[in-house]
């Protein structure tokens, strides 16, 4: 069982990573972490059934409370990656339509009053 509680405390400080990841490293993280066929907090939950009573309901629900911990964490950060690449893309088609409004703006010349009619 100490085994199995060190290996969910390893993983609590595996959150600290989620805040800074990536989109492509969060991924990494959601799989390392909760992958379902081998994840690392999958395995400990697969242990559980060997375990006795007492031991399986205090490792249960540490790893069911991390189990949380690391959804919440991962779907803010989610937000968060989502949120800012909206806002890069508003930034970049205000900046195409400003370029654009500018180029609008720039007086063409006007015909000349000397030129002749024939």
């Amino acid at each position: 069982m100490s085994d199995l509680l060190a290996a969910l405390d390893s993983l609590r400080e595996r959150l600290k990573e989620i805040p800074q990841a990536d989109e492509r490293r969060l991924q990494e993280l959601k799989t390392e972490l909760l992958g379902r066929k081998a994840g690392a907090l999958t395995e400990i939950l697969k242990a559980l059934p060997g375990l006795e009573s007492e031991e399986r309901k205090r490792v249960g629900g540490q790893a069911n409370a991390l189990k949380r911990e690391l959804e919440r964490a991962i779907d803010d950060r989610e937000s968060d990656l989502k949120r800012s690449s909206r806002r890069s893309s508003t930034r970049s088609a205000t900046s195409s339509k400003s370029s654009a409004s500018r180029a609008s703006l720039v007086r063409k010349p006007r015909p000349s009053a000397t030129t002749s009619t024939r």
